[in-house]
């Protein structure tokens, strides 16, 4: 991929916009949007997730982007942390593997 392809040449487009519907679902998520009136998540929210994430996860990647995207979500999936707290071998890698995946995108995901 060069820095100058059109976005219709974009060899991940279709992991590109199921990362932005996910990343939209998900920011409404965060924000309470689905929450019900417990301020559970409910299940067709839940399902709409995993869904999402399955159809990444089902999508095979043709670039560097197209893996960040797919790690992106596993780091974002790990237990929040405190800021002290030292990460177990397999986040590290996981972010480790993220951060050469953008590296080698040009681009963070």
């Amino acid at each position: 991929m060069t820095a100058t392809a059109a976005p219709g040449d974009e060899p991940d487009a279709e992991l590109l916009r199921l990362n932005a519907e996910y990343r939209t679902f998900m920011d409404g998520l965060n924000a309470g949007k689905y929450n019900d009136e417990k301020g559970d998540i409910p299940a067709e929210a839940s399902c709409r997730w995993d869904g999402l994430e399955k159809k990444i996860a089902d999508t095979p990647a043709e670039s560097y982007a197209g893996i960040a995207i797919k790690l992106r979500i596993a780091v974002d999936n790990f237990c929040p942390l405190d800021p002290g707290e030292p990460r177990c071998t397999d986040e590290l890698n996981i972010e480790s593997a993220l951060a050469d995946a953008e590296r080698l995108a040009g681009r963070a995901i």
